[in-house]
């Protein structure tokens, strides 16, 4: 039977000794936190520079980049229903209503380390069309 949890799980002291407890345990997490976004720098590096983005304040910048994102692409988003944006905290699209969806990636944890979960996870991600032409690669 498959372990989930939230990403709460991550509240703990991060040592991989003592984590790996937790392998095999399956939870929502931000892509940009697993294995970066093109075009952002990796959550490390902004830590090194700019304090209030260090640990888990990376979430709030993150949520805050996702903002940006979709106020720039709230046009596009909101004419066609299966347009959906790659940000830094998931997949994220309109819903009928104008409220903001998001898929987050999966992680799992594996030798007391959290890592992308290597089938999807327990929601696979479906894979992203090409991009539109003229439009960048995170938008689709």
């Amino acid at each position: 039977m498959p372990v989930v949890a939230t990403s709460l799980v991550l509240a703990g002291g991060g040592d991989p000794r003592q984590d790996r407890e937790l392998d095999g345990v399956e939870y929502p997490e931000l892509p940009w936190l697993l294995d970066g976004r093109e075009g952002l720098p990796d959550p490390a590096a902004i830590g090194r520079e700019v304090a209030s983005s260090r640990g888990a304040a990376a979430r709030l910048f993150a949520f805050g980049h996702d903002a940006w994102l979709l106020v720039a692409w709230s046009d596009h988003l909101g004419a066609d229903p299966e347009a959906s944006v790659r940000g830094t905290t998931g997949e994220l699209r309109l819903d009928g209503f104008g409220l903001v969806q998001r898929r987050p990636a999966w992680a799992v944890f594996s030798g007391g380390r959290s890592q992308r979960a290597p089938d999807g996870g327990l929601i696979a991600e479906p894979a992203a069309p090409a991009a539109p032409s003229g439009a960048p690669p995170a938008a689709r």
